[in-house]
């Protein structure tokens, strides 16, 4: 299925019902990924294997909301809010650091380094993470629809999560 496919998808279901109350959690960015997880198969164990529809639905919600990026993109669209996939980041330093950890990638053979730049990626992902989080309070508290911020932090998200990848390709090869 293309990317445009699920993307229509997605939003087709966010929709039709609030992905939030079908997992049964508060509408919230900030969420707890085991009560997510507890609450989506305490759901799967109530359905009969029957409510294929409500097992999609199930199954869809619990993969956008776990996701931070599809959860933060899902708050949006619930806010109304367009999200841009084609942000240009207009911090140079920033777009030059995102090279020069490419670069060192690349170059880096040693395990142990390359851990140290997963664990320092990690840290800088979740001070990411946490400031999406703040952002998103603040914008539910006082229902400001400004989302430059937003889209230039997950754009930053985004990078560091593909990049971790990479990270554990090049650990494992």
């Amino acid at each position: 299925m293309r990317k445009e496919d699920v993307d229509a998808e997605n939003r087709s279901m966010c929709n039709e019902e609030n992905l939030f109350q079908i997992l049964g959690l508060k509408e919230s960015f900030n969420i707890n990924s085991d009560t997510l997880e507890s609450n989506y198969i305490n759901n799967i164990n109530l359905l009969n294997n029957d409510d294929e529809n409500k097992i999609f639905k199930l199954n869809q919600s619990y993969h956008i909301l776990k996701n931070t990026i599809s959860r933060a993109k899902y708050i949006m669209s619930l806010l109304d809010i367009k999200v841009d996939d084609n942000v240009v980041l207009e911090d140079t330093k920033l777009l030059q650091n995102f090279m020069e950890n490419r670069e060192r990638l690349y170059r880096t053979k040693d395990i142990e380094t390359l851990k140290i730049l997963k664990k320092m990626s990690t840290n800088h992902l979740g001070s990411l993470t946490n400031k999406l989080t703040i952002l998103f309070y603040l914008i539910q508290e006082i229902e400001n629809k400004e989302m430059s911020p937003i889209n230039a932090e997950l754009y930053k998200v985004n990078y560091f999560n593909r990049y971790l990848v990479e990270i554990n390709d090049k650990i494992f090869e």
